[in-house]
């Protein structure tokens, strides 16, 4: 990975971040016991042309905010697996995924937590894939989605796949598309 964060309070800003060959260029892992940790990633660029641009998993707060993220496979991977809610936002970026999906988001495999994802403020996001692909498992938990002023482009597949079908709990989308 280029830059791992587990479950810590922060801040970090850079001009740009080149992880090839990297699994993921920023990876952001929550833990339990953790349930209030907070980071946010804000400007410059994350470039990985063989992996994840960046990877957020089961964090409990988790912001990127005006950043060029650029995945050789998804822009964007946000899971979910946690018995913690989780709310990440992406604001203002420019988000692309190569060989994959823009934004993947997906809860997965437990019943009593929230994935609250805001997407906003002019993010861009462009992929061969799905541009947002959102998918739940057996037993998930719940899936937030908030989209406000923002932009999807797919070269090979769909605008927006949502695939509920797994979850025990409900996935609600608020939001309009410019």
């Amino acid at each position: 990975n280029g830059v791992f964060v587990n479950n810590s309070d922060g801040t970090v800003s850079f001009n740009t971040l080149n992880v090839d060959g990297a699994t993921t260029g920023i990876q952001l892992t929550g833990q339990a016991g953790n349930d209030n940790a907070s980071f946010t990633a804000m400007g410059g660029t994350i470039e990985n042309v063989s992996g994840d641009g960046a990877n957020i998993l089961n964090y409990p707060v988790a912001t990127l905010s005006n950043m060029t993220i650029n995945g050789g496979r998804d822009g964007v991977d946000i899971t979910s697996t946690s018995v913690v809610s989780s709310t990440v936002v992406l604001d203002n970026n420019t988000i692309r995924g190569d060989s994959g999906f823009g934004v993947d988001i997906n809860a997965e495999g437990n019943t009593v937590s929230t994935l609250n994802v805001s997407i906003e403020n002019g993010t861009s996001i462009t992929a061969s894939g799905n541009a947002l692909d959102v998918q739940t498992t057996t037993n998930s938990g719940a899936i937030e989605l908030n989209l406000d002023n923002i932009e999807l482009t797919s070269t090979g597949g769909l605008g927006i796949f949502i695939d509920a079908s797994g979850a025990s709990e409900d996935l609600n989308g608020n939001g309009m598309l410019d």
